[in-house]
C-alpha cells in the first residue's frame, strides 16, 4: 500500500529534476552562443591580432576537466562503469580543449612579436590561433554540455 504522503514529495522531486534539465539546456545554449560570438569576434579582429577570449580561458577549462575526472574517481560506489567512463571521457575532452586554447594564446602572443609581425608567418600564426581557439572552445563546449546532461541524468535516476 502506498503512503498518501509520498505524492507531494514525488511531485516536488519531479519539478526539481525538470528545473535542473531546463537550466542545463539553457546554460548549454548560452555557452553555444558565447562560443559562436567569440569565434566571430576573433575572426573580425583578425588584422589587429588582439585577444577576444582571455588567455586564462584554458585555466577555466582545465579546472572543469579536473572536476569531471575527480567526479568520476570519487563516485565509484554510486556510479555504473559506463557513467564513470563517460565522465572520464568528458574530463579528457575538456583537458584537450584547454590545451588547444593554451596553444592558441601562445600562437597569438608569438604573432605579435616584432621580429615575426613583419613576415608572412604572422598571418599564418593568427589563422592558426583562430583555428586552435575555435577547436578548443568547441571541444570544451561539447564536453561541458555532455557533463551538464550527465549531471541531470544522474540526478533524475538517483
Amino acid at each position: 500500500m502506498q503512503n498518501c504522503d509520498d505524492a507531494p514529495v514525488q511531485k516536488h522531486s519531479h519539478s526539481v529534476a525538470r528545473y535542473r534539465a531546463i537550466c542545463a539546456e539553457a546554460c548549454n545554449a548560452l555557452l553555444g552562443l558565447f562560443l559562436i560570438g567569440a569565434i566571430i569576434l576573433q575572426a573580425r579582429d583578425y588584422a589587429k591580432a588582439s585577444e577576444v577570449v582571455p588567455a586564462s580561458s584554458f585555466a577555466v577549462m582545465l579546472s572543469l576537466a579536473s572536476f569531471a575526472v575527480s567526479w568520476a574517481r570519487i563516485n565509484p560506489p554510486n556510479a555504473t562503469e559506463g557513467e564513470q567512463r563517460r565522465v572520464k571521457r568528458i574530463g579528457l575532452d575538456m583537458l584537450m580543449g584547454s590545451i588547444l586554447t593554451l596553444i592558441s594564446s601562445g600562437l597569438l602572443l608569438m604573432s605579435t612579436d616584432s621580429a615575426i609581425k613583419s613576415t608572412i608567418m604572422s598571418p599564418v600564426m593568427i589563422a592558426l590561433h583562430i583555428g586552435f581557439l575555435a577547436a578548443g572552445l568547441l571541444m570544451g563546449w561539447l564536453a561541458l554540455s555532455r557533463m551538464l546532461r550527465e549531471s541531470v541524468r544522474v540526478a533524475t535516476t538517483a
